[in-house]
């Protein structure tokens, strides 16, 4: 291979700039390494480790002053610091995990700690994960300056030592490349540029179950925005990253191509030979993810209208306060009234 072709640089500038100035939002990422995604054996031991970092089952029975819905509460805030800040997706998904376990293991956990627990998570996982990682002083603002930068700083200590300093765990958006580049070639058209579709061609039956590799893209996302809103719910804490990621990938596909579809290329029973879970399963995790994107999108559109609604009225108030104000009016108190000298 020539020399200069084994440096070229695969990266595109255009996904992490800012659209009106132009200035990076965040680092650029290295290319997929052909070795690390065209080798079965990086999915083997990428399976073998799937629940090696679970936390404990039912771990909050151990901390009678915290309840599943704070968990869902400070994840909320987690991601919104983690969007604000431009952070890898990976580093969400890992800090989450990372407060899973330390809840699991610490005790007790006053209700008033778990901020600074989950801040402390993504401080660990935004140096671990992402290039340029959130500083302790961002920290301490996202929380409205209700923990310091010490408190922070020690409680890392307390975190690192309760996960003994384990923190190369297994996430979903790992397997989910894994899987999506090793569907069959006739649902999966990722690598169409040098197969050319000719397996489809040949297989008339398959043509128009091929999957673009614009398509492919557009599954990827939705598959990554659902494991988001998995990782904040405290039900999916205890699932296995490979059943999250196969969940997520067959329920975007059956929102975008429809369950016929999946039905037509057996997505199930792949993702069932790629990661060995079981079929039931798959399907009973996919209802709770659907369903749970339903009543998100009914908070959503609750919230939207709550919004129209107080921008209304605010604009009522405005235009009954001009008209008042536009009409004469007459002093009610005697300190008011200037009397001609």
């Amino acid at each position: 291979m020539d020399v200069t072709q084994s440096l070229v640089c695969l990266e595109s500038s255009t996904e992490y700039e800012d659209g009106e100035t132009g200035v990076p939002r965040r680092p650029l990422l290295a290319g997929r390494d052909a070795t690390i995604y065209g080798d079965e054996r990086v999915l083997g031991y990428l399976l073998a480790l799937d629940e090696q970092y679970l936390p404990s089952p039912s771990y909050f029975n151990f901390q009678p002053d915290l309840k599943p819905a704070m968990r869902r509460i400070v994840a909320e805030w987690m991601v919104e610091v983690c969007d604000d800040q431009g952070c890898h997706e990976d580093v969400l998904v890992t800090s989450l995990n990372y407060l899973d376990r330390v809840i699991s293991h610490v005790q007790p956990i006053r209700r008033s700690q778990l901020q600074l627990y989950g801040a402390t998570c993504m401080f660990i996982a935004s140096k671990f994960r992402d290039s340029r990682p959130i500083s302790a002083q961002h920290l301490v603002r996202y929380t409205d300056c209700s923990i310091t930068t010490d408190e922070l700083l020690q409680c890392e200590q307390v975190t690192l030592n309760t996960l003994k300093w384990e923190l190369s765990c297994v996430g979903p958006y790992e397997l989910l490349d894994q899987l999506l580049l090793r569907l069959p070639t006739w649902i999966n058209c990722l690598q169409c540029q040098t197969l050319k579709h000719q397996k489809c061609q040949t297989l008339s039956r398959h043509k128009c179950q091929t999957l673009s590799q614009g398509e492919c893209q557009t599954l990827r996302r939705h598959s990554a925005i659902l494991i988001t809103m998995c990782a904040v719910e405290p039900q999916f804490s205890l699932c296995p990253p490979s059943l999250i990621s196969s969940a997520c990938l067959c329920s975007a596909a059956s929102g975008m191509k429809g369950p016929s579809w999946c039905r037509q290329v057996k997505l199930h029973s792949h993702l069932q030979q790629l990661t060995s879970t079981d079929v039931d399963t798959l399907r009973h995790y996919q209802e709770q993810i659907e369903e749970l994107v339903k009543v998100n999108m009914t908070k959503a559109n609750r919230s939207r209208v709550d919004d129209i609604e107080s921008d209304q009225s605010n604009e009522e108030e405005e235009e009954d306060y001009s008209k008042a104000s536009s009409l004469p009016c007459t002093p009610t108190d005697v300190t008011d009234i200037k009397l001609l000298s």
